[in-house]
Protein backbone atom coordinates (compact mmCIF):
# COMPACT_ATOMS: atom_id res chain seq x y z
CA UNK A 1 0.00 0.00 0.00
CA UNK A 2 1.45 3.35 -1.02
CA UNK A 3 1.50 6.55 1.03
CA UNK A 4 -1.09 8.00 -1.37
CA UNK A 5 -3.39 5.06 -0.63
CA UNK A 6 -2.86 5.40 3.14
CA UNK A 7 -3.48 9.16 3.40
CA UNK A 8 -7.30 9.04 2.96
CA UNK A 9 -7.56 6.41 5.71
CA UNK A 10 -5.72 8.63 8.18
CA UNK A 11 -8.20 11.50 7.90
CA UNK A 12 -11.23 9.34 8.66
CA UNK A 13 -12.58 9.12 12.21
CA UNK A 14 -11.35 6.09 14.13
CA UNK A 15 -13.15 2.84 13.43
CA UNK A 16 -11.80 -0.32 15.06
CA UNK A 17 -12.73 -2.70 12.21
CA UNK A 18 -11.23 -0.40 9.57
CA UNK A 19 -8.06 0.09 11.63
CA UNK A 20 -7.60 -3.67 12.16
CA UNK A 21 -8.14 -4.26 8.44
CA UNK A 22 -5.36 -1.77 7.73
CA UNK A 23 -3.11 -3.48 10.29
CA UNK A 24 -3.68 -6.84 8.59
CA UNK A 25 -2.78 -5.32 5.25
CA UNK A 26 0.33 -3.40 6.34
CA UNK A 27 1.53 -6.00 8.87
CA UNK A 28 0.56 -9.42 7.47
CA UNK A 29 1.83 -11.26 10.57
CA UNK A 30 -0.74 -9.46 12.76
CA UNK A 31 -2.84 -11.83 14.81
CA UNK A 32 -6.16 -10.04 15.36
CA UNK A 33 -8.17 -11.47 18.24
CA UNK A 34 -11.76 -12.57 17.58
CA UNK A 35 -12.77 -10.56 20.63
CA UNK A 36 -10.86 -7.61 22.06
CA UNK A 37 -9.23 -8.58 25.36
CA UNK A 38 -9.99 -6.10 28.16
CA UNK A 39 -6.95 -4.99 30.12
CA UNK A 40 -7.28 -3.93 33.75
CA UNK A 41 -6.01 -0.45 34.47
CA UNK A 42 -5.84 1.67 37.59
CA UNK A 43 -4.81 4.71 35.54
CA UNK A 44 -7.43 7.45 35.83
CA UNK A 45 -6.51 8.74 32.38
CA UNK A 46 -7.92 5.64 30.70
CA UNK A 47 -11.59 4.69 30.71
CA UNK A 48 -10.71 1.35 29.14
CA UNK A 49 -7.87 -0.50 27.47
CA UNK A 50 -8.42 -3.31 24.97
CA UNK A 51 -5.75 -5.62 23.60
CA UNK A 52 -6.83 -5.99 19.96
CA UNK A 53 -3.98 -7.87 18.32
CA UNK A 54 -0.36 -8.97 18.43
CA UNK A 55 2.23 -8.74 15.71
CA UNK A 56 5.36 -10.86 15.29
CA UNK A 57 8.55 -9.18 14.18
CA UNK A 58 11.91 -10.51 13.05
CA UNK A 59 14.10 -11.91 15.79
CA UNK A 60 11.18 -13.27 17.80
CA UNK A 61 10.06 -9.84 19.00
CA UNK A 62 6.35 -9.05 19.35
CA UNK A 63 4.18 -5.95 19.43
CA UNK A 64 0.92 -5.52 21.32
CA UNK A 65 -1.81 -3.57 19.51
CA UNK A 66 -3.90 -1.66 22.04
CA UNK A 67 -6.94 0.58 21.92
CA UNK A 68 -7.17 3.03 24.80
CA UNK A 69 -10.35 5.01 25.44
CA UNK A 70 -9.20 8.07 27.35
CA UNK A 71 -11.06 9.99 30.04
CA UNK A 72 -12.87 13.18 29.05
CA UNK A 73 -10.28 15.40 30.73
CA UNK A 74 -7.43 14.01 28.57
CA UNK A 75 -6.52 16.12 25.55
CA UNK A 76 -4.94 13.95 22.86
CA UNK A 77 -2.95 16.80 21.34
CA UNK A 78 -1.20 17.81 24.56
CA UNK A 79 -0.62 14.49 26.32
CA UNK A 80 1.98 12.71 24.19
CA UNK A 81 4.31 11.68 27.01
CA UNK A 82 1.61 10.74 29.52
CA UNK A 83 -0.25 8.62 27.00
CA UNK A 84 2.93 6.93 25.82
CA UNK A 85 3.87 6.13 29.42
CA UNK A 86 0.40 4.67 30.00
CA UNK A 87 0.98 1.96 27.38
CA UNK A 88 4.74 1.56 27.84
CA UNK A 89 4.08 -0.58 30.92
CA UNK A 90 2.96 -3.36 28.55
CA UNK A 91 6.50 -3.65 27.23
CA UNK A 92 7.83 -6.45 29.38
CA UNK A 93 10.48 -7.78 26.95
CA UNK A 94 9.33 -11.31 27.68
CA UNK A 95 6.08 -11.28 25.71
CA UNK A 96 6.03 -7.80 24.17
CA UNK A 97 8.91 -5.61 23.02
CA UNK A 98 6.78 -2.77 21.76
CA UNK A 99 3.27 -1.34 21.59
CA UNK A 100 1.19 0.13 18.80
CA UNK A 101 -1.53 2.10 20.58
CA UNK A 102 -4.58 3.94 19.36
CA UNK A 103 -5.87 6.52 21.84
CA UNK A 104 -9.53 7.37 21.30
CA UNK A 105 -11.49 10.22 22.84
CA UNK A 106 -14.98 11.62 22.38
CA UNK A 107 -13.60 13.73 19.52
CA UNK A 108 -13.33 12.41 15.97
CA UNK A 109 -9.54 12.62 16.11
CA UNK A 110 -7.33 9.97 17.64
CA UNK A 111 -3.66 9.48 18.48
CA UNK A 112 -1.51 6.66 17.14
CA UNK A 113 1.67 5.92 19.11
CA UNK A 114 4.53 3.48 18.77
CA UNK A 115 6.67 2.72 21.83
CA UNK A 116 9.42 0.14 22.25
CA UNK A 117 12.12 -0.82 24.72
CA UNK A 118 15.06 -3.21 24.47
CA UNK A 119 17.48 -4.17 27.23
CA UNK A 120 20.77 -5.80 26.31
CA UNK A 121 24.29 -6.23 27.55
CA UNK A 122 27.05 -4.09 26.02
CA UNK A 123 30.61 -5.26 25.29
CA UNK A 124 31.64 -4.65 28.93
CA UNK A 125 28.73 -6.67 30.33
CA UNK A 126 26.70 -3.66 31.46
CA UNK A 127 22.94 -3.75 31.02
CA UNK A 128 21.80 -0.99 28.67
CA UNK A 129 18.28 0.11 27.76
CA UNK A 130 17.18 1.55 24.45
CA UNK A 131 13.69 2.93 24.09
CA UNK A 132 11.73 5.20 21.83
CA UNK A 133 11.73 8.86 22.84
CA UNK A 134 8.47 9.76 24.62
CA UNK A 135 7.74 12.69 22.30
CA UNK A 136 8.40 10.88 19.02
CA UNK A 137 6.54 8.29 16.99
CA UNK A 138 3.15 9.67 17.91
CA UNK A 139 0.64 11.13 15.49
CA UNK A 140 -2.74 12.84 15.62
CA UNK A 141 -5.01 11.29 12.99
CA UNK A 142 -8.61 11.88 11.97
CA UNK A 143 -10.50 14.68 10.24
CA UNK A 144 -8.77 17.45 12.22
CA UNK A 145 -5.28 15.96 12.36
CA UNK A 146 -2.29 18.18 11.60
CA UNK A 147 -3.13 20.15 8.45
CA UNK A 148 -6.00 17.75 7.79
CA UNK A 149 -3.65 14.87 6.93
CA UNK A 150 -1.09 12.60 8.48
CA UNK A 151 2.37 13.41 7.21
CA UNK A 152 3.82 10.21 8.70
CA UNK A 153 6.53 12.14 10.52
CA UNK A 154 6.65 12.52 14.30
CA UNK A 155 5.03 15.68 15.61
CA UNK A 156 7.36 18.35 16.86
CA UNK A 157 6.91 20.02 20.21
CA UNK A 158 4.26 22.70 20.03
CA UNK A 159 5.41 26.28 20.67
CA UNK A 160 2.06 27.26 22.17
Amino acid sequence: MTAAELQPRFVQPYDRARWLGLMRHVFPATEVFATAQPVATADTGAQSIAHLASDSLDGGKRLAVLEVRVAERIHLLRNRVGLRNLVARFIDQAEFHGVLAIFVSADSDYRFTFASRVSEFDAEGNLTKKETAPRRYTYILGPNGRSGHANLRPLQKSKR
